[in-house]
């Protein structure tokens, strides 16, 4: 049995599929267990040289409780003025990294909590987003005509703002928020079986509270979120005697293991550009992203607990357009209007480069919301399969 792991529970698929013998759903616990320590880093460990058991990636979970506090660990005062981030439990993390048999294979780029979000809001359908995702703590910020969510935290839209009031309710009064996610790191899209002797190590980062919590200037009190349960669950299986003969030996066999790549990378833009290059998104040294989307953002919108990291608004940017070997994306610059009812052409252009599916697929963001709350500039590069039904390549 690998380290740090208990059987929890054990079904025999013999009688269903002959290609596996035994599967167990196993729980692992950290190797250090949380403790009262906001940048403490969460280890674990899974799989060991002489393990014998293959891994599913695809139904790993992270599990656990915590709480918002005051920093000296007080519980919050009725109605206290404090709300926080949707997808809160996702968000207390900035980066996952992680090693295979000690190599690192995760991207370095510290937007776990951003990516994760950015999934969630501009991949699913609005249905899943009524349903499923408030098992995520998944509360919008309202937008319409109107009421529109702002960046800037203040006691008023504290007191009056939908969503941040809905959101409000989970933590009042300290009381615990208990979490059940899938992590987003970039192996977790592999669909291929993690074979045994392979070691897999995962070190979850904290990030500040001042990402996921939101309060007003005014106010002067210190919060913390205290961890005080975090583990992991994982499915994994042992095949057939007839299936491992077909695969190739642990030991001296090469496995590949094919995932898809999601980076972030933050750029700065210095007071007073009226026309910015985002340089080499990508070289002819490595393949072409799939998929692209560049949001706009204050310079201390994802550190400044004032300030909500899941607002994007368009800020001075009227025009934009991609750069592929010079040629533009598309050939006339994408014009953008304050009026939100002169954006049909970036609107239509933003649905048919979302990645949910196109104009046959609505993830819930409307005109008005795309130019008030969930403004972003993404392209599909995927290439035309689909009888030039949609405008990518």
């Amino acid at each position: 049995m690998p380290p740090h792991s208990q059987t929890t529970q054990t079904a025999g698929l013999s009688d269903f599929d002959p290609t596996f013998f035994n599967c167990f759903l196993l729980r692992y616990s950290p190797l250090i267990s949380p403790y009262d320590n906001s940048q403490q880093t969460i280890k674990f460990s899974i799989g060991a040289n002489d393990d014998p058991l293959y891994s599913d990636l695809s139904t790993l979970k992270c599990v656990g409780r915590l709480q918002v506090q005051h920093s000296d660990g007080s519980a919050l005062e009725p109605d206290e003025a404090i709300s926080i981030v949707n997808c809160f439990p996702e968000s207390i993390f900035s980066q996952i990294n992680v090693y295979l048999n000690g190599l690192p294979v995760s991207d370095h780029g510290r937007g776990t909590n951003l990516k994760s979000y950015v999934f969630k809001h501009f991949s699913c359908s609005e249905e899943v987003k009524r349903v499923n995702l408030k098992n995520d703590y998944y509360e919008e910020d309202v937008t319409r005509e109107g009421e529109i969510a702002m960046e800037q935290i203040t006691l008023d839209t504290l007191r009056t703002e939908p969503g941040l009031r809905r959101r409000a309710l989970f933590i009042e009064r300290s009381k615990d928020v208990f979490f059940n996610f899938r992590p987003t790191f970039d192996l977790m899209t592999c669909e291929q079986a993690l074979p045994p002797s392979y070691v897999l190590n995962l070190e979850f980062e904290r990030a500040p509270e001042s990402f996921s919590l939101l309060t007003s200037a005014d106010n002067q009190q210190q919060y913390k979120i205290r961890l005080y349960d975090f583990h992991l669950e994982l499915r994994r299986f042992l095949p057939s005697q007839k299936a491992i003969s077909s695969l190739p030996s642990p030991r001296t066999g090469t496995h590949y293991l094919p995932f898809t790549r999601n980076t972030v990378r933050f750029r700065a833009i210095h007071a007073g550009v009226q026309e910015y290059t985002i340089p080499q998104i990508s070289d002819g040294a490595a393949v072409l992203p799939y998929h692209i989307m560049v949001f706009c953002l204050t310079n201390d919108q994802t550190t400044n607990i004032t300030k909500n990291p899941y607002i994007y608004w368009p800020h001075l940017v009227t025009k934009y357009n991609l750069l592929l070997n010079s040629t533009s994306l598309p050939s006339e610059r994408i014009s953008l209007s304050t009026n939100w009812l002169d954006n049909t052409r970036a609107y239509g252009h933003f649905l048919e480069n979302n990645t949910l599916g196109g104009l046959h697929s609505t993830n819930g963001v409307s005109p008005f919301t795309f130019r008030y709350r969930d403004f972003c500039m993404s392209w599909n590069l995927n290439p035309d399969l689909c009888g030039n039904m949609h405008r990518h390549r």
